[in-house]
């Protein structure tokens, strides 16, 4: 850790070139000038490496950093972090912005409450295809307030959903980003992987400030969420969110949370919620051809195979009326002749959801 340094931003950056620019001036524009801005490029195919090489060498504030090869959002950060020198971090993606005065006003907080997380709300936008950007709700934005105490940000965090587990709007005391490296490891995740590397963060943490003020500028149309069309091998790169769910799982688990109800339920809500974000919005937009080995990667590299199946329909009528979950549930069914016992509960259930579909289909053509 450098003394002189204060903040040290962290910017993962992948084929970023159309918004980078900004990115970087939104940073290097910050009225708190004890910071360094640390990129980690992860393998771009487009300008974004010599983009970072010409700013770096306009202002020495910026070290940046190239992965040999596409490793993910997670082990990017991860690289950020190892070379990091602040007292604290902010993380920055390359497709948004922060507001001038962000670096100084946390830091400054921090400081004088000495909290280990000061976390604020963001300005969200949706980009048009003119270019533009238009402003949404934003209902990131928390309410002000300060947890103390060992338990208290991890319980805000997992039971009373106090807060939302994104890195982007949150300053973090560096040593604890450093403990969470250690126990997260490196791995490639492009999807929760910001809830994975922050429960580690949140249950050591000590203390944090909510501050009702958006500093951060988020383009809601931009990166991951602008996708619409997925092969499989884009698929399996998103879906490495089961693995980020796996370790979760087992943090959870090691720590003895899973044991306790309220950890227990918050966690599941959870898993479901992801699984269904990446069932509605990756493996639906798989080309028919490829959704069998989806089907059996996602059986594979599930937390628990029962759980990731039932996600997708129990209490989903939307799901149970879609005909590509229909053939997804037939395809699972079959493998579950292997997987699963005969009387299994699972295998009834998903059954029963494949039987009443078909009886629904062929009344309708009648």
């Amino acid at each position: 850790m450098d003394k002189d340094l204060k903040v040290s931003i962290i910017m993962p950056v992948f084929n970023a070139a159309d918004s980078l620019k900004e990115a970087l001036d939104s940073v290097l524009g910050q009225t708190l000038r004890e910071i360094e801005v640390i990129a980690v490029d992860d393998a771009s195919s487009d300008r974004s490496p010599e983009i970072l090489k010409e700013r770096a060498s306009a202002d020495p504030r910026l070290r940046f950093f190239v992965q040999p090869e596409n490793q993910g959002t997670l082990m990017a950060r991860n690289r950020a972090i190892r070379e990091a020198r602040g007292k604290y971090a902010i993380f920055l993606d390359p497709d948004d912005t922060f507001l001038p005065e962000t670096a100084a006003e946390l830091f400054a907080l921090a400081e004088a409450k000495n909290a280990d997380i000061v976390n604020f709300g963001t300005n969200e936008f949706v980009l048009l295809p003119d270019g533009s950007r238009k402003q949404l709700w934003n209902w990131i934005t928390p309410p002000a307030g300060e947890l103390r105490g060992h338990g208290a940000v991890l319980k805000d965090l997992m039971v009373d959903r106090g807060h939302y587990w994104a890195l982007c709007f949150k300053m973090i005391r560096m040593d604890l980003c450093r403990r969470s490296l250690s126990e997260t490891g490196d791995f490639y995740c492009i999807m929760a992987e910001d809830f994975c590397f922050y429960l580690p963060i949140a249950f050591y943490a000590e203390s944090m400030i909510k501050v009702e003020k958006n500093y951060y500028n988020y383009n809601v149309a931009s990166g991951i969420t602008a996708v619409s069309r997925c092969d499989f091998e884009k698929f399996k790169k998103t879906a490495t969110v089961l693995d980020a769910l796996t370790r979760i799982q087992g943090f959870l688990k090691k720590h003895g949370l899973l044991e306790q109800p309220p950890y227990r339920d918050s966690y599941l809500a959870a898993e479901r919620e992801q699984c269904l974000i990446l069932w509605d919005k990756w493996f639906t937009r798989l080309p028919s051809g490829g959704r069998s080995d989806a089907v059996q990667w996602m059986l594979d590299h599930a937390p628990d195979r029962e759980r990731l199946i039932l996600a997708l329909f129990e209490e989903n009528g939307y799901l149970r009326e879609n005909r590509e979950f229909v053939k997804f549930a037939k395809g699972a069914y079959r493998l579950l002749n292997v997987l699963f016992p005969k009387d299994g509960f699972l295998r009834m259930k998903l059954k029963t959801a494949v039987l009443r579909s078909g009886r629904k289909r062929k009344k309708n053509s009648c």
